[in-house]
């Protein structure tokens, strides 16, 4: 999969074998304790005992198991469920959660728009849903629309969506400019990666570009990015959940992390079934 190939190669620290990646570890298990302790739309677990989390395009598992820790420092059982359309990575989640007791976790290949798919009996079933890594440039608009639809699914009505995020559009193309050639950092084996313009899907509103190796000039891989904003992110979720929250990280304050959208009680108005088939501008391409 070329998925597997560019993670292979991302400069991302995730792995716990990366002293960067624990040190991410530790500021995000610090957010989560923040958010735990200060945001009202928590608040309903104060009368559990026990709490079930999803990590979507959870990688290694790594926020996953952060919230875990967060919630065991809290005397809560956890049950954690991390999936990814990478199966490589996603045991790793035992290592990241070696030292923290109190947590039952599960793996799950999927992909998050059609998640509710391969869980038909878990409807309601989770308390907190995470998409966190700033991961939704790999998701277009339509599934998009699609993932919040499938979590409003598995979450309960009380239950919150977390996702970490960026806002793209400020910090690309107004901040930086948008570059046809970009240098994203130094992969685990020492290799410059970097990145090129290679075209535009304009029904997909995807940025396609091609992924290097230097000094070589190896292709990794080709793909499709969508650069959020942060309103675009919070409207759409606004649509299927009753309640948005934006956290900057002015608030939390912990070194490296970005904000943070929180979307509370899920509307379930349109559901996965309403979305399952493409529409005609889609289907005409």
């Amino acid at each position: 999969m070329d998925l597997e190939k560019l993670y292979e190669v991302a400069p991302w620290p995730m792995r716990p074998g990366d002293s960067k990646a624990q040190a991410r570890f530790a500021n995000i298990v610090e957010l989560f304790n923040f958010l735990l302790d200060n945001h009202p739309f928590f608040k309903f677990l104060s009368c559990k005992g026990y709490v079930r989390v999803l990590d979507v395009m959870a990688g290694s598992g790594i926020a996953g198991a952060a919230l875990a820790k967060a919630l065991t420092r809290r005397n809560l059982k956890v049950n954690l469920t991390v999936s990814d359309v990478r199966s490589s990575d996603l045991q790793l989640v035992h290592e990241w959660l070696k030292e923290v007791r109190g947590v039952e976790a599960e793996t799950m290949v999927a992909e998050v728009s059609k998640i509710h798919e391969v869980m038909p009996g878990r409807a309601k079933y989770y308390d907190i849903v995470l998409l966190w890594g700033l991961s939704t440039p790999h998701l277009d608009p339509w599934e998009m629309a699609r993932t919040y639809s499938s979590i409003c699914h598995l979450l309960s009505d009380s239950g919150v969506m977390a996702m970490d995020e960026a806002d793209r559009i400020f910090n690309i193309f107004y901040k930086v400019g948008y570059k046809d050639f970009f240098v994203e950092g130094e992969s685990k084996e020492g290799l410059t990666v970097a990145t090129i313009h290679v075209g535009y899907d304009e029904r997909r509103g995807m940025f396609k570009r091609a992924t290097y190796t230097l000094p070589r000039f190896e292709e990794v891989a080709t793909f499709g990015y969508r650069f959020w904003d942060l309103a675009g992110l919070s409207a759409m979720g606004w649509l299927f959940f009753k309640d948005v929250d934006l956290i900057p990280p002015s608030a939390h304050k912990i070194p490296g992390l970005s904000h943070v959208i929180l979307l509370t009680e899920p509307r379930r108005k349109i559901s996965s079934k309403d979305l399952k088939m493409d529409p005609t501008l889609l289907r005409c391409t």
